[in-house]
């Protein structure tokens, strides 16, 4: 094969192709479970909106953005990617079909980082902060002028779905101001595989116990992520449409670019085309009320 400038402008111009297919393929789950903030070119993210949602009563005065809750809550986006260099002579002695599986693999895993950073930070939320200066999963979080949130378990996911009920129900009936109850309905159960047939078992099957009636199923969506830090913890979140438990704070989504042009250092030093897979965001913990989480060790 001929290793010429133009065809290696042409074989880059596919690599860009693969890696906006595998954008809009790549099985993402984050979406289920974070909301995005754009963070529009600020180096610090303040997050301000997570205190206590305005609920309807009678007027009493007006409602202060950030009245709710007394510690900032900031989130500093970060840079991350992966810098790819081929050498020349690859061209010439291996399959194009080979590298651009390549590619498309790094693609795809590209496209799963964000997935790979919200699960992560689903794991640590037993100990990361969350905007009221507790950790995210906590027995003593307070809200408004009344209202007190224990979002917090030890006991292992069984199928007879006594401890993911516990969950449910101190999500459904979780307070905001003046004791009144937000009304937020568990949408997913997020588990390791390693708890993939318990999960399944109490959310879809239709009998249990020798042919009673499931009252879980379909109760809410399983969601299952091999990046949880453990094999044992369960969440349950409720993620609406105005908001979810996680956030992902987001300045530059995952981009491609490269370089073959004589005129770039690096390839003429080193007979190499180089791509570049980059993004920059941060994820962090958003309203406690809206997850419930066990480690699963009891």
């Amino acid at each position: 094969m001929i290793v010429s400038n133009d065809m290696l402008d042409g074989v880059l111009t596919q690599f860009e192709a693969i890696f906006e297919q595998k954008r809009s393929e790549a099985p993402v789950q984050w979406t289920r479970v974070a909301r995005k903030v754009d963070a529009n070119d600020r180096k610090i993210v303040q997050l301000f909106g997570l205190g206590q949602a305005p609920v309807m009563r009678a007027f009493k005065g007006t409602y202060e953005i950030g009245e709710a809750f007394t510690h900032d809550y900031n989130v500093t986006p970060t840079r991350r990617g992966v810098i790819v260099e081929i050498e020349k002579d690859s061209f010439r002695y291996n399959p194009l079909s080979e590298i651009t599986a390549f590619v498309a693999n790094l693609s795809e895993q590209a496209m799963l980082y964000t997935d790979q950073q919200i699960f992560a930070q689903m794991s640590g939320a037993f100990t990361s902060l969350a905007f009221d200066g507790l950790s995210f999963y906590n027995a003593s979080h307070s809200f408004g002028n009344s209202a007190t949130y224990d979002n917090t378990d030890t006991a292992v996911l069984a199928s007879d779905g006594v401890a993911y009920n516990a969950g449910w129900v101190a999500i459904n009936t979780a307070q905001g101001d003046h004791g009144v109850a937000l009304g937020y309905t568990p949408t997913d159960l997020v588990v390791h595989p390693s708890n993939r047939a318990v999960a399944k078992k109490m959310l879809q099957a239709e009998f249990v116990n020798s042919g009673e009636t499931n009252i879980f199923k379909g109760d809410v969506n399983v969601l299952i992520s091999a990046f949880l830090s453990t094999t044992t913890e369960w969440h349950i979140t409720a993620s609406g449409s105005a908001d979810k438990p996680f956030l992902w704070v987001e300045d530059v989504a995952p981009t491609y670019s490269d370089q073959t042009s004589e005129d770039s250092d690096i390839v003429f030093r080193k007979e190499v085309v180089a791509f570049k897979i980059a993004c920059k965001g941060a994820s962090a913990n958003g309203d406690p009320r809206r997850g419930y989480g066990s480690d699963g060790t009891v």
